[in-house]
């Protein structure tokens, strides 16, 4: 699954970012065993049509695996440069934006995540983004909260101090800003309003483990 993958990586940064500095690859190396193993423990946790054989050639897992890689950088080092550049080949070649200072939790599934931007958030593991997804801040560098084994479906916008509890699914197309969601709640866009469904428990669709009630 991993085989060649740094050289792979250094490759893209060189020709991609036009970039080449002796000591990226000194770093790369030194993340890349803590990368990988966060990597695979998320991995396990999902259900996946297709397995990749390798990383690289797995968009969806390819965009988890630079992130990882790139937030293990951060992590590790405690400078920006190195860690920017895998954020930016990520951006490039996958077209989603996700900052490497950004938390994200354990277990994650980006589910087609072309066009989204996970800006700064609070988020509970078991968590799914699909595409054209926005989680990000208000004017008042106010963030969201979201719960566990929540599903933001295509193009969502969560922003500004929203909480939304856990085991909720966000519908395709709903804006929801500063406001609060509860527990199990499942919401719709619906032509101009927002209409709440029956509570459904999504988990077993997307993942292998159960969700712990607390």
């Amino acid at each position: 699954m991993f085989d060649g993958i740094e050289r792979h990586l250094i490759s893209q940064v060189n020709n991609i970012l036009i970039y080449e500095d002796p000591l990226f690859e000194k770093v790369l190396f030194k993340a890349a065993p803590r990368s990988k193993e966060r990597y695979l423990y998320c991995l396990n946790q999902k259900k996946i049509n297709h397995m990749p054989n390798h990383v690289i050639y797995h968009a969806n897992e390819y965009a988890s695996y630079l992130y990882i890689l790139s937030n293990e950088i951060w992590l590790q080092t405690a400078e920006t440069e190195h860690a920017e550049k895998i954020y930016l080949l990520n951006r490039y070649l996958n077209a989603i934006d996700i900052f490497y200072d950004r938390k994200m939790p354990e277990v994650f599934f980006f589910e087609h995540p072309v066009g989204s931007v996970i800006g700064r958030a609070e988020i509970g593991n078991y968590f799914v983004l699909h595409q054209g997804v926005t989680v990000g801040g208000n004017l008042d560098w106010e963030y969201p909260t979201i719960g566990e084994n929540v599903v933001l479906y295509s193009n969502a916008m969560v922003t500004g101090r929203c909480v939304i509890g856990k085991n909720c699914q966000i519908g395709a197309g709903v804006i929801l800003h500063n406001e609060t969601i509860e527990d199990g709640t499942t919401l719709v866009m619906s032509g101009n309003n927002i209409t709440i469904n029956s509570k459904r428990d999504h988990k077993v669709h997307y993942f292998h483990s159960e969700v712990r009630e607390s």
